[in-house]
Parts: C-alpha cells; sequence; structure tokens
C-alpha cells in the first residue's frame, strides 16, 4: 500500500458524499423549494458538507486536526436551521453502500453540530497532521448553480501529502474541460469529476461517482501551453481583494492573453490549470497580505494537485507558501501558479508589475 492511500480514499470518499448534499441543495433551488434570495441555501450546504466530512475524517483519524470555515455558532441559536442542516445530513448517502459504511457520520443533531464545531475551531500548525476542508468554494458561484468544488487536503508538518478536490459540473469528455461560469460550460446532468494527489505519486483524476479505480487516469500539465494558442491566465475578475492595477504587465510579458479567463473558485483555478484549461493561475493583490489575507482552506489541495500534475506555485516574491501558520496564509504576498519551465519569468514579471504599480 502506497504512503496516505488510506488518507486519500476517506478523503475521496467523503469529498463525494458532501458533493452529494450540495447537489440535493441545488435541486431544491432549481425546483424552488428553497430561495436563492436569501442565504439558506449556502448555509446548508457548508454546514452539512462540514458535517459530513468532519465526521467521516475524525472517525478514520481521530487524532487528526481538522480545520474548516464554519462552527455551530448560527446554528445552535437558529433551531429550525439546525433542524434543515440535519435533515440533510441524515438523508444524504452513498450509493455503495460498503463504501457509506467505511464511513463515520453524526449519530444526532447534538452531535452534528460537534462535529462542525471541530473544524471551525481547528488551527494548522507546523507539527503533526491537519486537514483542511472547504465543503463549498465558490459559494457566489454555487448558489448561482454553476462551478463550485469541494475539497479536502492533508497537511504534515506543514506540508501537503494528500488532497482531494470534488468538481461536480465539470464534463471530462471535453478536452481540455471548459471551466468558467457560462451555462454551456455547466455539466448539470453528468457525474463531474474528483482529483486527487498524493505527495510525489502524481496527480489522478476520475469520473465523481462511485468509480473504480481503474477509471482514474493520471495527468500532467502540457508544459507552457500548446503551440497553436497563448498562454491563458485565470484569476477571479469578482474578487473583494483589490488587485494590481498592473498585472496586465505579467501576462503582457509571456505573451498571454488578457483580461484572465474568469473562475470565481480559488482551489478551481488550481484545477483549470492541473486539467490544461489555463496556464497561469494569478492572485496579484495591491497590498500585503493584511485583514484581506486569504484563508489556507482556499489554496491547500489546489496547490499539491497542480504540483503533482508538473506546475510550480509560489508566491510573488517567489517564496513558497507556507499552510501552517494558521487559519489565514499571512506569510505570504499573491500567488502565482505556472509550468515549471515559465515560473521563473513570471515571477521577474510580477515584480515589474509591482515595481510599475509603485511608482503609479
Amino acid at each position: 500500500m502506497l504512503p496516505y492511500e488510506d488518507e486519500l480514499l476517506f478523503a475521496s470518499l467523503a469529498v463525494q458524499r458532501a458533493v452529494i448534499a450540495t447537489k440535493t441543495v441545488l435541486s431544491s433551488v432549481q425546483k424552488g423549494i428553497l430561495s436563492k434570495s436569501d442565504a439558506t441555501p449556502v448555509s446548508l450546504a457548508d454546514f452539512a458538507g462540514q458535517a459530513l466530512i468532519v465526521s467521516a475524517i475524525h472517525g478514520a483519524f481521530p487524532e487528526d486536526v481538522i480545520v474548516g470555515e464554519e462552527d455551530a455558532s448560527s446554528l445552535r441559536s437558529n433551531p429550525d436551521l439546525a433542524q434543515q442542516v440535519w435533515d440533510l445530513v441524515q438523508s444524504t448517502n452513498l450509493g455503495n453502500e460498503i463504501n457509506e459504511k467505511l464511513m463515520s457520520r453524526p449519530k444526532s443533531l447534538e452531535e452534528m453540530l460537534d462535529f462542525i464545531d471541530l473544524g471551525g475551531t481547528g488551527n494548522p500548525t507546523i507539527r503533526g497532521r491537519c486537514w483542511t476542508i472547504d465543503p463549498v468554494d465558490g459559494t457566489k458561484t454555487f448558489l448561482q448553480g454553476t462551478q463550485y468544488c469541494v475539497v479536502a487536503a492533508l497537511l504534515e508538518d506543514g506540508e501537503e501529502k494528500a488532497a482531494v478536490i470534488g468538481c461536480p459540473h465539470i464534463n471530462l469528455q471535453r478536452s481540455p474541460p471548459i471551466i468558467s461560469e457560462t451555462e454551456d460550460s455547466i455539466d448539470r446532468d453528468g457525474t463531474g469529476c474528483l482529483i486527487s494527489a498524493i505527495k510525489g505519486q502524481g496527480t489522478w483524476v476520475r469520473p465523481l461517482s462511485d468509480s473504480t479505480a481503474e477509471q482514474s487516469r493520471q495527468i500532467r500539465i502540457q508544459g507552457a501551453g500548446a503551440p497553436e494558442r497563448n498562454l491563458i491566465f485565470t484569476g477571479n475578475q469578482d474578487t473583494r481583494t483589490p488587485q494590481l492595477s498592473t498585472r496586465h504587465i505579467i501576462a503582457e510579458r509571456l505573451g498571454a492573453t488578457w483580461p484572465p479567463h474568469h473562475i470565481y473558485s480559488t482551489q478551481l483555478g488550481y484545477v483549470a490549470c492541473a486539467l490544461g484549461t489555463c496556464d497561469v493561475h494569478l492572485k496579484a493583490p495591491k497590498e500585503p497580505p493584511t485583514e484581506h489575507a486569504p484563508y489556507v482552506w482556499d489554496h491547500a489541495g489546489g496547490i499539491l494537485i497542480y504540483e503533482e500534475a508538473g506546475g510550480k506555485v509560489t508566491d510573488l516574491n517567489g517564496m513558497p507558501v507556507v499552510l501552517s501558520a494558521g487559519r489565514k496564509l499571512t506569510r505570504n504576498y499573491g500567488i502565482i501558479a505556472a509550468p515549471e519551465e515559465i515560473h521563473g519569468r513570471a515571477l521577474e514579471a510580477a515584480r515589474v508589475a509591482i515595481d510599475e504599480a509603485i511608482g503609479q
């Protein structure tokens, strides 16, 4: 058995089960049972997904720290919403009974709240094992019924060891897959895909279903863009974090198209680059991290998946991303993920863009 193979199995099943919960919520929105006009659908998906993932991982690895976005305080003060989340958790099961029996799950509403709190109070550290989870990365686009993902990643002594990202609306039949918010790119009726990696063992993708390992295939990035097209950057054009007004210089110096291909979810930016939809994933904030520092669960997992597919990820100063300094990435300035052969040039271009911004 490979190192971290058990961890990858439980993470894959946990993510798959959480995806089922999120799709149940989306179905209720589409049928008019739930309204888009408030935050209830996102809350249901986030809380139920976190409860299902945390209970599965804690049941298998009870000594591991788990870090998630939510705590249960708002549910404890809102019994009606708590009951809705509990109903969703109770009704969510994998189609494969054998796989479902492998995983723990909450046995009561109160235990569900405790599992949510277990994730909501966890902190990454430089020593020991820690899981970071995100039940819905891309909450805005989830509510719109477009692209989002579910993430679980294992850190050991601050280093990523295993990662799983469930992508319910990505169609693997397209090569490369189209990952965007446009209606024609959303695969609502298909299975979606599950992309995973173990440190030193590569990145693999398979349909997001009760698939066997034989249906997985390894993926590698195809160098710095296909010869028949320019490099494609990706980034979130709707981000609330102010970005460098000069970041287009980075793309121009690499002969890339601009503006970037818009993907709202940060984790899906890494996935898009790993699958060949895009080439460079860029985060170029105006200021070094303060209150706008990104959360660790927005990057842990995606970084490993992209690096194991052959890419390189650093901050804009060329430093490795520190995932063990707390719940936010306070030790890094920006992110640039690019094929290894152009990563150095991308960093040089980033320095020019930063200097240009300072001079404005």
